[in-house]
């Protein structure tokens, strides 16, 4: 947690950009912008930014039961996906929450046959921690099964993969 205190601190004083330059880390930059929000949300509100972050979290941590429920309509399922989540998010206060709705969303636009949806919902999940990378593969073997995607849909995403890949080897260089 009180790293996350110094990055909304570097924020605070020197702007997203600059908090983001000073803060000689691997994250994406989509954390960083939640975490802006968070700086200047409380800031605006005169309260804790501490208790800003973990109400940030509770709402990515609904979200994520909202998609995952919108698209299995299984409750038993999403209730076992909350509670599975729920010390990581909010007992620990980890990021990881953040990109957790997007992802989900994303693969499932991505199985039932909307690429360009479920691509762009990938692409904000990638950007906003790496851990989504890990399964880029796996997403674009689905995709050549698809035969509703286009070939000019699979060299989209062949790009994605390789900037994504780039810009994380660039960032978790030293």
């Amino acid at each position: 947690m009180s790293i996350w205190n110094n990055w909304m601190r570097e924020i605070s004083s020197s702007g997203l950009i600059g908090g983001y330059a000073q803060s000689d880390t691997d994250y994406p930059p989509l954390a960083f912008v939640l975490l802006a929000a968070v700086s200047r949300g409380a800031a605006a509100f005169g309260i804790a930014q501490f208790l800003v972050l973990k109400f940030s979290l509770l709402i990515f941590l609904l979200a994520t039961a909202a998609c995952f429920y919108w698209f299995t309509r299984n409750l038993i399922l999403t209730g076992a996906l909350e509670l599975a989540l729920m010390l990581n998010s909010m007992g620990l206060a980890y990021l990881d929450i953040y990109f957790a709705p997007f992802l989900i969303a994303g693969l499932f636009h991505l199985q039932r046959g909307n690429p360009n949806r479920g691509l762009i919902l990938f692409a904000i999940s990638c950007f906003t921690k790496w851990q989504p990378l890990i399964i880029a593969p796996f997403t674009e073997s689905k995709r050549k099964c698809c035969r509703s995607c286009s070939q000019p849909a699979q060299s989209r995403f062949r790009s994605f993969s390789f900037l994504a890949g780039k810009f994380s080897i660039h960032w978790s260089a030293p």
